[in-house]
């Protein structure tokens, strides 16, 4: 169950952020792709430019929902922002590796 501080964090970040990717897990089932499709109706009425990405299309068997058709499976030349609470003085180093 999410806490009452969780929702209220992940209402500032999506208050504060421009644009979303929601991103489906891999065979995605029905109430999660409907839940993407919902999520992304509402941040689109909030005004967020908002994307779905997937690895691979879902297949939905003999299903017409609205906005399957716009689930990509690449990102493409984007920003990636990541941003976490940290305390500096208790990281040392921080690495990444681009392939």
């Amino acid at each position: 169950m999410i806490e009452e501080n969780q929702l209220a964090q992940f209402k500032s970040l999506v208050e504060n952020a421009q644009s979303v990717v929601v991103v489906l897990p891999e065979n995605a089932r029905i109430d999660e792709l409907t839940t993407a499709l919902g999520l992304q109706l509402a941040l689109r009425e909030m005004g967020k430019e908002s994307r779905l990405a997937a690895v691979t299309v879902p297949v939905a068997q003999s299903l017409t929902l609205p906005g399957l058709d716009q689930i990509a499976t690449e990102l493409g030349n984007q920003n990636l922002t990541i941003s976490f609470d940290y305390n500096e003085e208790r990281v040392d180093k921080v690495s990444y590796h681009i392939g």
